[in-house]
């Protein structure tokens, strides 16, 4: 969906509904793509196939290469990274309001994990990342520049 921001809704579409295909790879979205109706049925829809899927994997007898290929199938979304993630904290209140919103992630893939990446938040300003994405058991990795 990184296309959209070049050329406009008219790509995101395309996007969006190649989804459930698994074409894509990666998936560069913006939190106010994130907050669109559209875009959260299509991951509630990727997530309900992906429950579907292992749900079903078990029930059958399958080849170990069938059984390789389903648990490929099921996996759905593999990771939520955010980037910058101290933008939540900072421009969430006020400028991007659309940041406070990607919890929402977290409801729709409850057991996706997050990477949220920042190089400048303060510990409170992490507080307020991990409290807004409704990270559980999260890991703080810190690093000097040196």
């Amino acid at each position: 969906m990184s296309a959209s921001s070049s050329g406009g809704s008219r790509f995101a579409l395309p996007c969006l509904s190649s989804l459930p295909s698994r074409k894509y790879k990666f998936l560069f979205v913006t939190p106010e793509q994130v907050a669109s109706p559209s875009f959260q049925r299509m991951l509630s829809q990727l997530e309900a196939r992906r429950r579907d899927i292992g749900e079903r994997g078990g029930a059958k007898e399958t080849t170990a290469d069938e059984e390789a290929r389903n648990v490929r199938r099921s996996r759905g979304v593999a990771l939520i990274a955010v980037d910058e993630a101290h933008c939540i904290s900072t421009w969430g209140h006020d400028f991007r309001r659309s940041y406070r919103t990607l919890s929402v992630l977290r409801t729709i893939l409850p057991e996706t994990p997050f990477l949220a990446c920042t190089a400048t938040a303060t510990p409170a300003v992490c507080a307020d990342i991990q409290t807004s994405l409704a990270l559980r058991d999260a890991v703080h990795i810190r690093l000097s520049f040196d």
